[in-house]
C-alpha cells in the first residue's frame, strides 16, 4: 500500500502530497533510503526468525521521518509551559544553517549559552576563520554577528540601533540590520513547519538524544534547501558562488596567556 500510494512508477499521490507528508521530495527521500541502506544494516530488509520478510528500507525509513515531521507528547517544559530548549544558530539569508548548539532550559538563556557555544569557544581560543574589514578608519580582525541588544557589549556583536530618527542614516542602518537578522528566524520558522519533533516538547530524557535528532533535523533541512534551492519559493543563491569548500583544520589549542587576551579582544 506505502508503494503504490508513493513509490510506484505511477503513483496514486502525486509530488505535492508527498511533500507534505514527508517534507521533502521524492528523489531526496529516496537517495537518504539508499544512502542509510548502505550505511546501517538495520534499515536493509531482512528475514526473521520464522522465515518471514520483514520490513522493507522504505518502510522503516518512513517510521523513522514520520517521528520527525510528525513529532510526539514531549517531557521538557519551559517557565510557560511551553516547550523551551535554547538553540543558537548561524544561518544566511538562503535558509542554511551552518551552526547550531541548544541547552536545557534553566540552564542556558540567550546570555549564558555564549559560555559553552563551540563557535564563541573557537574564537576566544584564535581557531576562529581569519577575517579583516576596516569601518570608520578603524581595522578589526574578527568576523562580526547580528543581535540585539540584551547580548554582552562585545565587538564581534553587531547591535541595532534603538529609537533611531526618522529618515536618517541610523534609521536605514536599523533597517537593514534587523531585515537580516530576521533570516534566523525565518530559518527557525521553516525548520520548525518541517520537523514538528522540533517545535514540540522533547520526548527523550537524554541530552545526548535531543543532540541527535536536533542535528539530524537540522542536517535534512540543509540537504532539502539544496535539493530544492532552483525552485522559486526559495530563492537562494547557487551553492557554487559561493567560493570553495571550507577544509579541515586541526588546530593546537590555545594557551591560558592566548586565551585571555583573545577574550579580552572580544
Amino acid at each position: 500500500m506505502l508503494y503504490s500510494d508513493y513509490f510506484a512508477d505511477a503513483p496514486l499521490h502525486g509530488e505535492k502530497t508527498f511533500r507534505r507528508r514527508y517534507r521533502m521530495s521524492r528523489k531526496l527521500f529516496l537517495g537518504i533510503v539508499n544512502s542509510i541502506r548502505e550505511f546501517d544494516s538495520y534499515f536493509k530488509c531482512k528475514m526473521d526468525c520464522t522465515g518471514t520478510l520483514g520490513f522493507t528500507s522504505i518502510q522503516k525509513c518512513t517510521t523513522a521521518m514520520r517521528m520527525l515531521a510528525y513529532g510526539a507528547p514531549g517531557l521538557y517544559k519551559g517557565a510557560k509551559s511551553g516547550c523551551s530548549v535554547v538553540l543558537e544558530a548561524v544561518a544566511t539569508q538562503d535558509l542554511w544553517i551552518w551552526h547550531s548548539f541548544f541547552g536545557m532550559p534553566g540552564t542556558h538563556n540567550d546570555i549564558n549559552v555564549l559560555q559553552c557555544s563551540p563557535v564563541f569557544a573557537k574564537l576566544v581560543e584564535g581557531h576562529s576563520p581569519p577575517v579583516k574589514f576596516e569601518v570608520h578608519g578603524r581595522h578589526y580582525n574578527k568576523g562580526y554577528y547580528l543581535a540585539d541588544g540584551i547580548y554582552p557589549r562585545w565587538s564581534t556583536f553587531v547591535k541595532t540601533i534603538s529609537n533611531p530618527m526618522p529618515r536618517g542614516k541610523n534609521a536605514w542602518f536599523a533597517k537593514v540590520h534587523e531585515a537580516c537578522r530576521k533570516d534566523v528566524e525565518r530559518a527557525f520558522g521553516v525548520l520548525q513547519s518541517r520537523f514538528a519533533i522540533v517545535r514540540f516538547p522533547a520526548q527523550t530524557w537524554s541530552k545526548d538524544q535531543m543532540w541527535e535528532i536536533m542535528t539530524c533535523c537540522v542536517i535534512l533541512h540543509n540537504m532539502i534547501i539544496e535539493s530544492e534551492q532552483e525552485e522559486p519559493v526559495f530563492d537562494t543563491e547557487p551553492y557554487y558562488s559561493q567560493g570553495p569548500l571550507a577544509q579541515v583544520d586541526h588546530q593546537l589549542p590555545a594557551t591560558w596567556t592566548n586565551y585571555l587576551n583573545m577574550r579580552q579582544e572580544i
